[in-house]
């Protein structure tokens, strides 16, 4: 840590000295959680999105198939 720094955070009445207030262990804990649920929120969002596709193409490919099925028997 600096010397600056070290003032800063002995220096009560400095204006951003309440900033530094917030970097305690429990708020990296809480900023570790967020991020955690935040990652896996995104992830399975993701998933799901592909699951989409995933079968908009498996439908798109079955219906071409069928059609093309339908027009050389037919």
């Amino acid at each position: 840590m600096s010397a600056r720094t070290e003032k800063i955070l002995k220096d009560d009445t400095y204006p951003a000295r309440k900033y530094f207030d917030f970097f305690t262990p429990r708020a990296y804990t809480i900023m570790v959680v967020v991020v955690i649920v935040v990652v896996v929120v995104a992830v399975m969002i993701a998933v799901a999105v592909v699951a989409v596709v995933v079968a908009v193409v498996a439908v798109v490919v079955v219906v071409v198939v069928v059609a093309v099925v339908v027009v050389v028997v037919v």
